[in-house]
């Protein structure tokens, strides 16, 4: 388990498409049909989070909507690791219906 007392803006890593598609396709795996597989936020909301003062990164929740479907919460977050509550993005556009729409196979859905 990773350990840190707080964020410097750097956390995470990048992955490879083949790796990103073998999680993705981990996951679809065991969902229904009829299950949300991936969400779509504009960059304008996300850069008004992560413009905010002290934001050095964003935390994303899992949530559900009054009707049970899911939710992803986003807030940005501290370098002490506190959310910032000003702006808390929600209401994204769901996949489906809005999937990656190209027959290369170059996305993750």
């Amino acid at each position: 388990m990773r350990t840190k007392t707080k964020f410097d803006g750097s956390e995470g890593s990048f992955i490879s498409l083949v790796e990103a598609k073998a999680k993705t396709r981990r996951h679809r795996a065991k969902m229904s049909p009829k299950d949300l597989k991936a969400f779509f936020f504009g960059k304008d909301k996300l850069k008004e989070i992560l413009n905010q003062k002290d934001c050095v990164g964003l935390r994303v929740y899992y949530g559900a909507n009054a009707d049970q479907t899911p939710e992803l919460v986003i807030v940005g977050v501290t370098e002490d690791m506190n959310d910032i509550s000003t702006k808390i993005l929600d209401r994204a556009f769901p996949c489906p219906p809005y999937c990656h729409k190209e027959e290369n196979n170059k996305g993750l859905g």
